[in-house]
């Protein structure tokens, strides 16, 4: 029976809520066949077994080559296979720390010793209470200073760490600076990259008062190159030191890497076990972030004002001291 307004009756109305379970079926199929695509892409998997054929040679009366039954080695395993193949297994790189680590204790000096793992860093010094504070570079304060490394000679990378040093000697009038810096490890012979794609934490210290910035920069640099740094020293790891962990971009020839930039409205840290700890990141090729994470009696418009004049210094009067 149809009503006034011309709608269906009951037989041939529509059941309440089937367009909204139609449309939940058309969503569940395509995400399942977007992700048959994608396990697709990916390729085949490894069997967890396989067969590996042994052809003989062919013989010299041109006779087609014939697969020898008894010449089909069931390979259980992938080190079953590199057997076979004659193939190096690849190097296990936390092993090979490990074993550095073991070496340093122990006093057997086993190859690459020199670059085992930091464990001792921030283990002694105490929690005291930290702010966040965010310097940023805008691409002009980046090209001041490329013209400062081209002025030097030595890599902006090591210029921004003396710049660093320098401006937290002058805003905390502290005569010598300790740095932390958290560097790549070394392989040794025949590891083959298993070591280098790890990092620990290496320190070293520099004078800056009444000095040049040319010559902490051109002395960091140097021993920067030398790797000349050392692990920490329970003794002497008081917790006045600058953290810096500076991550760089590489030079692509035809590309440029797009980096997330730094979110500057975040504020997590409530305690530091150092003077400073920081992040510099390179966002763009002209522009830098750094979020540090500053002791409560550090003030950050004065550290932020001296790494300024620092910059400027190193590109216009690297010869002078920072003042």
């Amino acid at each position: 029976m149809c009503n006034a307004g011309g709608s269906l009756g009951r037989l041939g109305r529509r059941r309440p809520g089937w367009g909204s379970m139609r449309g939940e079926w058309r969503s569940w199929l395509e995400k399942r066949h977007a992700a048959w695509l994608k396990a697709r892409s990916r390729g085949f998997r490894t069997p967890a077994s396989m067969s590996v054929l042994f052809l003989p040679a062919a013989s010299n009366d041109g006779k087609d080559v014939a697969t020898d039954a008894a010449s089909i080695v069931p390979m259980a395993s992938a080190e079953a296979v590199l057997e076979h193949t004659k193939l190096p297994v690849a190097p296990d790189g936390l092993a090979i720390a490990e074993e550095r680590l073991q070496g340093s204790v122990l006093g057997t000096k086993v190859p690459g010793w020199e670059e085992r793992l930091d464990l001792l860093h921030n283990s002694c010094p105490p929690r005291k209470r930290g702010y966040d504070h965010y310097v940023k570079f805008t691409p002009s304060a980046g090209r001041v200073l490329e013209a400062a490394s081209s002025v030097t000679g030595i890599p902006t990378d090591h210029l921004l760490v003396a710049a660093l040093a320098a401006s937290l000697s002058f805003a905390q009038r502290i005569s010598e600076v300790k740095l932390t810096l958290i560097v790549p490890m070394r392989d040794g012979p025949g590891h083959g990259q298993a070591v280098s794609n790890l990092a620990s934490t290496r320190h070293l210290s520099v004078w800056a008062q009444e000095r040049s910035l040319f010559d902490i920069a051109f002395e960091l640099s140097s021993r920067f190159r030398r790797r000349d740094w050392h692990t920490c020293q329970l003794l002497d790891d008081n917790g006045d030191r600058l953290f810096i962990n500076l991550r760089g971009i590489p030079a692509f020839d035809g590309a440029v890497p797009v980096i997330e930039p730094q979110d500057t409205t975040r504020k997590p840290t409530r305690f530091v076990r150092n003077i400073v700890e920081m992040f510099a990141d390179q966002e763009t090729l002209h522009s830098w972030t750094m979020w540090m994470g500053l002791r409560e009696d550090v003030d950050a418009s004065a550290f932020s004002r001296a790494l300024r004049k620092a910059l400027w210094g190193l590109a216009t009067c690297p010869l002078n001291p920072l003042d």
